[in-house]
C-alpha cells in the first residue's frame, strides 16, 4: 500500500502540437508523495529545468495512448521519390510512441514511457489517492433484550 503513494513514471518529455503529443528533448520523472503529485523536467541538454508541485485533488484527468512517430511520417513524405521515403512512412505506422498525460486546472504534463507495467500502477496510485477507499463504518452491536421481572 505504501509502494502505491509513492509511485513514479520516468521518460522524456512532450508537448500539445494541435491536438497530437509530441515528443521532445530532455528527461521526465512524475512522482506521486502521499497527496502530491511532483514532476521534474530536465530538458535541451540540461540548460531548462522546471519543477512542478501539484495537489492530487488538482488532477482532472489521466489520459494513457500511444500513437505513431509523426516526424518520421513527414520525414518520409518529400522523400517519396526514392525508396527511403516509403520505408520511413512504414516505420511511423509501426513504430509507436507510449504517453501518460496528466491534465490540471494550471498545466498539462505529458510523459513518453517505456514499461508499460508502471504507467498501470501510477494510474491507479493517482486515482486512488484521488478517491481514497473509505474504511465501512462499523454496525453498533444489537441490544440485548432485558428482562423484566
Amino acid at each position: 500500500m505504501q509502494s502505491d503513494r509513492n509511485a513514479q513514471i520516468n521518460g522524456n518529455p512532450g508537448k500539445i502540437v494541435g491536438m497530437i503529443p509530441i515528443k521532445t528533448s530532455g528527461s521526465m520523472k512524475i512522482t506521486l508523495n502521499g497527496d502530491i503529485v511532483q514532476a521534474y523536467s530536465d530538458s535541451f541538454f540540461g540548460l531548462e529545468n522546471e519543477q512542478f508541485f501539484i495537489p492530487v485533488r488538482e488532477v482532472k484527468a489521466i489520459q494513457i495512448g500511444q500513437g505513431c512517430t509523426w516526424w518520421l511520417f513527414w520525414l518520409g513524405l518529400p522523400t517519396l521519390t526514392i525508396f527511403v521515403g516509403v520505408v520511413l512512412i512504414v516505420l511511423a505506422f509501426l513504430v509507436k510512441q507510449r504517453y501518460l498525460i496528466l491534465h490540471t486546472s494550471q498545466v498539462t504534463l505529458i510523459v513518453f514511457y517505456k514499461r508499460t507495467e508502471k504507467v498501470a500502477q501510477f494510474r491507479n496510485a493517482i486515482l486512488e489517492a484521488r478517491h481514497p477507499k473509505k474504511p465501512p463504518i462499523p454496525k453498533p452491536p444489537a441490544p440485548h433484550p432485558v428482562n423484566k421481572d
